[in-house]
């Protein structure tokens, strides 16, 4: 049977269609999330690395941008690993759908049922957690978890944590998993964070300028393209390689482009995943369009269900349809499926890059701030790196300094993503914000900039407002109104400013009858620092309301009020307590509500007040998983333990 195992892994190996030229990669080791940003590494050198930290540690997680060449450098490991006569298995998770959520979702408390889902659903070849046992520690075995950002939203935290469970239960065989450049919490601290931090032409070859920065994808097109080794390519913008490609190389264009790209939007929104039913791409790309993508091998048809050959082309395509619209088409319902839940932003990035006129672009990036600052960083930053962005300084420097404003946010979470967003930058503007000491002098330094745009103008007058002096008298019309950077400025401008009776009253009223989800969401986080006793039983009454961002906002005030406020503690976190079932079961606000409780100035008093809390929550959760979940927030929090011995048994 270990003979039989080793073989077929062999044959998939032999099987693996491995781009040529050969590029060469390095890699580095970090030893934290910001470190992998700044590129700060304790170690680097050949792939290899990536090995010989599997087998000392059981896990790694090698990150990298979309096009970087994660899913080469780990093929070509396996190769070596195979040749030295081990077994090596890849686990795709593109192939990930919507069938595998639903069963995913029904094993939820049983991670050892869901390695082996994971394992006999989408690996190759084809085992079971079972016959691990059959390899023996003289030979260690590799698996593979490629794309873990292919899957949606939350799946791919809980995926994370059932492969550290199978690295756990087998010392004798290291996992290594690839994603994209997103902070995930990781399950405990065995794992070691890996990038990809360059890419050479065959022969050792640099390319100059931008091309050269770490995408082995573009440059791979590009040389099919030009037929050469790089001459000529250093400042060929990213998206004029696509539409080269795709027109000689494919022969689509025009019409049958347009159409393709429909088709390629709808199955991301249909299926949620990288695989969809082909019959209906086909019916809006047309006959000829998916005959000639699936005659140049970017369009693979495996029994009736399609995937492109790598996910850009198809991110490429739905990028397309979606700078071709506007507000039908730029709202948050449409950029969570085509990011998968926030887990993938290339399509923003690409979006961004094919919009040309500086009123749209400015217009969308600001349409995406309404949905996800990250998203919103991402796009900027990776725009400029694959070629351009005709969005406006004024509309640049608005974003970036709303996104440093967070930096003084009392959330842990909430700091370490948004140094994480302005680490993507690495302009002396960006710089100088990122190193305000204080929110005041931030705000300063905002101020002294001279603003052309007429709307950053009125913004920049807006987001000036010094804490704790009175809300301006335009905020609340903002805050209701349809421009999302004047909405979210107003709502944290009234979170830190005197609002006064009146105000207090219209956030009250667009918090319970606005008709647009985003506005009662700003309504909900601008009450987040106003102690006054009506706003926090409309603010409970809010964790009910019809819309999950709206929930999560409200519980994340809530939970700032009890935290800034200690008079209001106790009446808060008790009303908390006695929701604990209703929220706990809710994704959004349960993230939030862990989110929230990790907090910057967290003091002794704290933990202790809300351990009660976490620990209903703990016992409110509705399965073993969900138990352990937050037990592991407990621990963060800095409470080791949220429950005893014999409630633990209660629970059981």
């Amino acid at each position: 049977m270990r003979e039989d195992l080793i073989e077929r892994s062999a044959s998939l190996v032999a099987d693996f269609e491995l781009p040529d030229p050969e590029f060469q990669f390095t890699v580095g080791l970090a030893g934290n999330h910001l470190d992998l940003l700044e590129g700060t590494f304790v170690e680097m050198g050949h792939p290899e690395l990536l090995l010989k930290a599997a087998w000392a540690r059981g896990r790694v997680l090698l990150h990298g941008e979309g096009g970087a060449g994660k899913t080469t450098v780990a093929k070509r490991l396996m190769a070596s690993v195979s040749n030295e006569g081990r077994f090596v298995a890849l686990i795709d998770l593109r192939d990930w759908d919507p069938s595998m959520l639903s069963a995913w979702k029904e094993l939820q408390g049983e991670p050892a049922a869901r390695a082996d889902l994971l394992l006999e659903s989408l690996s190759r070849p084809e085992f079971g957690e079972g016959n691990l046992a059959l390899l023996g520690p003289e030979a260690p075995a590799l698996l593979v978890l490629d794309g873990l950002n292919e899957t949606p939203g939350p799946t791919a935290n809980s995926i994370l944590e059932v492969a550290d469970g199978i690295a756990a239960r087998n010392p004798h065989v290291g996992v290594l998993v690839t994603d994209r450049l997103l902070r995930r919490t990781l399950p405990n601290r065995h794992w070691q964070l890996a990038g990809i931090t360059d890419v050479l032409l065959p022969g050792g070859k640099a390319v100059p300028g931008q091309l050269s920065r770490g995408n082995a994808f573009f440059l791979d097109l590009a040389i099919e393209d030009a037929s050469s080794e790089g001459d000529g390519l250093a400042e060929t913008p990213a998206t004029a390689i696509l539409d080269r490609y795709l027109a000689l190389h494919v022969g689509l264009d025009g019409a049958g482009l347009s159409h393709a790209s429909a088709a390629a939007a709808d199955a991301y929104l249909q299926s949620a995943s990288r695989v969809f039913e082909l019959e209906r791409f086909e019916a809006i790309a047309g006959e000829e369009a998916v005959e000639a993508l699936v005659g140049a091998g970017l369009l693979k048809d495996h029994a009736g269900q399609g995937i492109f050959r790598h996910h850009l082309f198809h991110d490429d395509l739905a990028a397309r349809w979606l700078a071709e619209g506007g507000d039908d088409r730029w709202n948050a319902e449409i950029f969570a499926a085509l990011t998968f839940e926030a887990n993938s932003f290339d399509v923003l990035a690409l979006a961004l890059t094919r919009i040309d006129d500086a009123d749209r672009a400015n217009h969308f990036v600001l349409s995406v701030y309404d949905y996800n600052y990250y998203g919103t960083a991402y796009a900027l930053a990776e725009g400029d790196r694959l070629g351009r962005t005709a969005v406006g300084p004024d509309t640049r420097l608005a974003i970036i300094s709303m996104l440093a404003e967070r930096r003084f946010d009392r959330m842990v979470p909430t700091v370490a993503q948004v140094e994480d967003a302005l680490r993507l930058f690495d302009d002396e503007a960006t710089a100088n914000l990122r190193q305000a000491e204080t929110l005041s002098q931030l705000l300063e330094l905002v101020a002294g900039v001279k603003i052309e745009d007429s709307l950053i103008r009125r913004w920049q007058a807006l987001f000036v407002a010094p804490p704790g002096s009175p809300a301006p008298r335009d905020a609340v019309k903002y805050l209701v109104g349809d421009n999302p950077l004047l909405g979210w400025t107003a709502a944290n401008v009234l979170r830190r400013t005197e609002m006064d009776d009146e105000q207090v009253a219209a956030v009250w009223a667009a918090m319970k009858d606005g008709v647009h989800p985003v506005v009662r969401w700003r309504a909900a986080h601008a009450l987040g620092n106003q102690p006054i006793e009506e706003s926090i039983a409309r603010l409970i009454d809010a964790t009910h309301d019809g819309n999950a961002l709206v929930r999560y906002g409200a519980v994340r005030s809530l939970v700032d009020l009890a935290a800034m406020h200690e008079g209001l503690r106790h009446q808060i976190l008790s009303a908390l307590e006695d929701e604990a079932a209703r929220l706990v079961a809710d994704p959004k606000p349960a993230l939030e509500l862990e989110r929230s409780l990790q907090r910057v100035d967290s003091t002794p008093e704290w933990i202790a007040d809300v351990s009660p809390l976490v620990q209903e929550l703990w016992a409110k959760a509705p399965s073993i998983e969900g138990r352990e979940h937050w037990r592991i927030v407990a621990r963060r929090i800095g409470n080791p333990s949220p429950m005893d011995a014999s409630s633990a048994a209660t629970a059981t």
